[in-house]
Parts: C-alpha cells; structure tokens; sequence
C-alpha cells in the first residue's frame, strides 16, 4: 500500500514538474515572438526617412492584392528632395518590371535594369506616334480616293464621305503629313529618353482631431509621356506628348509589410484600399504615415 502510495506521488510529482515546465517554456516562447513582432513593427515615418536615405519607390498598377505578378508602372528615386521617375509602363507588347522581378536583384541592378527599360520605352512611344499619324494618313486619303471615285460615277449630291467632309480630309492630310515630318526630323528623341528628375512635395490632410495624419499624399515634377491626340507645335513637336507637370504621384492612407521570395516590401494603400506603392525595406522596418507637426520643409498640412 506504501509502495502505491510513493509511486502514485512520484508521478503526480512528475506531471506538475513538466506542466510547469512546459508552462514556462510556452510562456518564453510566447515572449520571444511578442519581442519578434515588436522588432519587426519597429515604425519609421515615410517623408522623415525619404528626406534621409536614398529610396527606390516602386509606383505599382493600382490592385487590391498584391504578389510577384504585380507590375510596376514608375520606378521613383528619390534622393536629396528629388525624384528621378523611370517609365516602366510601356506599351502592350512592352517588357516589364514585377514584383517579383525586383525582388532577386539587387537596387543598383534594378536601376540598371529601369535605365534599360526607360529608353526602350520611350523609343515605343515615339515609333507609335508616328505609326498612329501614318496609319491615319493612310486611311483618311482612301477615304478621300473613293470619295472622288465615286464622283466620277454619281451626282455629288448623292455621295458622302466618312468621318468628315472633303475639305477636312485634305486638310487633315497635310497637317499630318507636316505631323509626320516633323516627329521623323525632331532632335529631342535622346533628350526624352533620359529619366526626368524634379522636386517633390508632400501634404497631408489630418483627422478630424488634427493631431493624427489620415492621408498623405506625394506630388513631384516630371516629364511623362502623356498619349492624348493633340495639336501639335511643329517647333517641339514631342514637347506636346512629354508634358512637365507637378501632377505625378500617389497617395497612402497605411502601409503593411509583406514578404516576396527573399525581399520585404512595404506597400502604400490609397483611400480606395488599392495597393499603390512598393519600398523594398529590412524586416524590422514599418513605415507609418509622417505626424503634422513635422519640421520639413516640403510638407503641407490640411487641417480637417
């Protein structure tokens, strides 16, 4: 009866030994990773740091998911209160930059690599500018042929032309044989295809409190290539289709990190809850956005 009495308490003894071993192992366990997420939510605000640090800003096409797939439509480089903005967008049949893409190379390689695609893309648009005027060319005057065939057959009251009278045809004939010419003659291909570098400025617009940021936005200047039918200055003629503005940019509400293969990315969210921006940062870096009462000088605050 003893000898069942001591062993039933060695082995009560033994349970709560490892109970409480296992309780205080779970519970460094438990501290380990709260200090593991503190670390990593370690926040840095976005204007303070870009003011500082050279930063390479991935501007994204707009989603609301973001993965390896997703494209990258400027590359941004901002540095001593400037932006360099590289065109990645290009046209249908363009190469392009993901997320994934960036993320196995290094940021002197990705600059590389914008360089490349930058002035390819430029080069697209152009030769695309001069197709469009071409093709149109091309159309407007079979147009305007079987309009006079049809003159040699019929009254001229009984015959029509598509898009336009006769004289608008022959007078859209030759502004785009002038178009035509002065796009092929232009010198000002090389001086587009360098990326553009201008200053930025940031705002942000309070909550109701107006002691916390509810919005920040970043605006700089840049010559972007902006594909709308236009008159055309024969002079500059590109100048036309490479307007410099201080229009370009994005705006965040939050920031969340997330992992790519071997990369950590910030990601900017717009008010539409769209993914817009990617920053490639260490794992313990979260950017927040900036607080109104910042000494910068390129910030404006709204007061709600």
């Amino acid at each position: 009866m003893n000898r069942k009495i001591v062993l039933i308490s060695l082995l009560l003894s033994g349970c709560i030994l490892t109970a409480c071993t296992h309780t205080k192992s779970q519970s460094n366990q438990e501290e380990k990773q709260i200090e593991q997420v503190s670390s990593k939510s370690k926040s840095t605000e976005f204007a303070e740091y870009l003011s500082k640090n050279e930063t390479i800003i991935y501007d994204l096409e707009n989603s609301k998911s973001t993965s390896k797939e997703t494209r990258i439509q400027f590359l941004l480089v901002a540095k001593n209160d400037t932006i360099t903005a590289y065109d990645l967008r290009g046209s249908k049949n363009s190469k392009y930059l993901t997320l994934g893409d960036v993320s196995k190379l290094s940021d002197k390689e990705v600059i590389e690599k914008a360089k490349e695609l930058h002035k390819q893309n430029i080069k697209t648009y152009y030769d695309n500018l001069v197709n469009y005027y071409k093709e149109d060319l091309e159309l407007t005057q079979k147009e305007l042929d079987e309009y006079k065939a049809k003159l040699d057959k019929y009254p001229e009251g009984a015959v029509g032309i598509a898009n336009g009278s006769a004289e608008e045809h022959e007078q859209r004939i030759e502004r785009h044989k002038k178009t035509i010419q002065a796009l092929e003659n232009s010198n000002e291909l090389t001086e587009f295809s360098k990326p553009s570098t201008g200053s930025y400025s940031i705002n942000l617009k309070t909550d109701g409190s107006g002691n916390q940021t509810a919005y920040e936005s970043l605006k700089y200047t840049g010559t972007i290539f902006d594909k709308k039918n236009k008159k055309i200055d024969f002079s500059n003629p590109l100048k036309n289709y490479f307007p410099t503005t201080e229009d370009n940019g994005f705006g965040v509400s939050l920031f969340y990190a997330t992992d790519i293969y071997d990369s950590t990315f910030n990601i900017g969210v717009n008010k539409d809850h769209e993914n817009t921006i990617a920053i490639r940062t260490n794992k313990n870096t979260l950017y927040t956005l900036d607080n109104p009462k910042t000494n910068l000088k390129n910030i404006t605050v709204d007061k709600k």
